[in-house]
């Protein structure tokens, strides 16, 4: 369990070096998140920080006698490194590659907000727990081949809600892996 604690931390400060690395030129754009279809360094990168902290806390851990945080507490710091990135963007006038997350969206939002709702609506047990994220994954695809992924992919930006569609479009899947990697955890 220590070691699994340790080999969280490592991979949500990578994945958040990274984050925050590749807006800079030094940073090989072939790691970059992918904007249509595939996978590269930074999808893994999400995908592997949703893994991890969905991993269930050490046993030592819980005999502490202090309620945990809710959900929004402990995604609170993504939130606003979210919130910070985009002003910070906004405030330099730097470039955004809007086809990886949407206008607005970045990948500190989607680890935040994936992870607070995950939390926050897990099904208690880990049969429950994988069962949701199966169907929720199996409901997400679904919705990406009957017109979720075409929208997601060449609907114009009008409105706050398709001007983040990429970010948005992706947080079941997030959600659902989130539920999945706690139930393999908790076995």
């Amino acid at each position: 369990p220590a070691c699994l604690t340790r080999l969280r931390g490592v991979v949500l400060l990578q994945t958040c070096c990274c984050i925050l690395a590749v807006d800079f030129a030094i940073f090989p754009r072939r790691f970059a998140k992918t904007e249509d279809f595939g996978y590269s360094l930074m999808d893994l990168g999400v995908g592997a920080a949703i893994v991890a902290a969905a991993l269930p806390p050490r046993r030592a851990a819980d005999a502490d006698d202090a309620p945990p945080a809710s959900p929004l507490r402990r995604h609170a710091p993504l939130l606003a490194l979210g919130v910070g990135r985009l002003l910070a963007v906004r405030a330099a006038s730097y470039h955004e590659a809007v086809g990886e997350y949407g206008v607005h969206w970045n990948a500190f939002l989607t680890l935040g907000v994936a992870g607070g709702v995950a939390a926050s609506l897990a099904p208690a047990g880990a049969a429950a727990c994988a069962a949701s994220g199966a169907a929720l994954l199996a409901a997400h695809q679904a919705a990406l081949s009957l017109g979720l992924g075409e929208w997601a992919l060449h609907a114009p930006r009008e409105g706050l809600v398709s001007a983040n569609k990429e970010g948005l479009a992706s947080l079941p899947g997030y959600v659902a892996l989130w539920w999945l990697s706690r139930a393999a955890g908790a076995i």
